[in-house]
């Protein structure tokens, strides 16, 4: 249905014989502006993550957002966020809580954001 969409993308090397990298997407959109978002990304020997993210509207004007990647490979969250937005006809204002890897050694950071 229209409120349902689902992508699965494979890429296959004819040379090894075998799928290098495999993607598996699934997204629900919600009444009015609302989105879920399921997704599983792999590449032999590099990538093995899930990512899933939403924007849940809780009134007209109010939203909820929020993501978490985590990687199977390395048993680590790489980045996670939730926020709230506020919108009306002509402006927006959103805050984020971001935890987020930094570098290749798995160090995290966190963040606050701020958007108007």
């Amino acid at each position: 249905t229209r409120d349902w969409k689902l992508d699965l993308t494979q890429q296959y090397d004819p040379n090894l014989h075998r799928t290098t990298v495999s993607t598996f997407q699934i997204q629900h959109q919600l009444n009015g502006d609302g989105v879920v978002n399921l997704a599983y990304r792999y590449q032999r020997g590099l990538l093995d993550q899930y990512d899933i993210s939403a924007l849940w509207p809780v009134s007209p004007s109010w939203s909820l957002v929020g993501r978490w990647n985590y990687s199977v490979a390395d048993h680590k969250t790489l980045e996670a966020f939730g926020g709230v937005e506020w919108d009306s006809c002509c402006i927006a204002v959103r805050g984020v809580l971001r935890r987020y890897v930094t570098d290749s050694q798995g160090n995290s950071t966190n963040a606050v954001m701020f958007e108007v």
